[in-house]
């Protein structure tokens, strides 16, 4: 399992199951897809940085980058 993922305020997340609010774990190949508050308009910080990250086998959460709103 994974710990729920460390957002930046502006920054969001919807789980697989279509839940946005954290949980205490996230079992292995739950993808979670983030997305910036509607007031930040710029994006994401970094363009190759994909909004979807999943749980691998291991607890780790991959990709370990996360998307950063500006």
């Amino acid at each position: 399992t994974c710990s729920p993922p460390t957002l930046e305020d502006d920054t969001s997340f919807t789980d697989s199951h279509g839940n946005g609010e954290p949980t205490e774990a996230y079992q292995a190949y739950q993808v979670v897809e983030f997305a910036c508050s509607e007031d930040v308009s710029v994006g994401y910080l970094e363009e190759d940085v994909q909004p979807l990250a999943y749980c691998s086998s291991n607890g780790e959460w991959e990709p370990s980058v996360f998307p950063d709103c500006k």
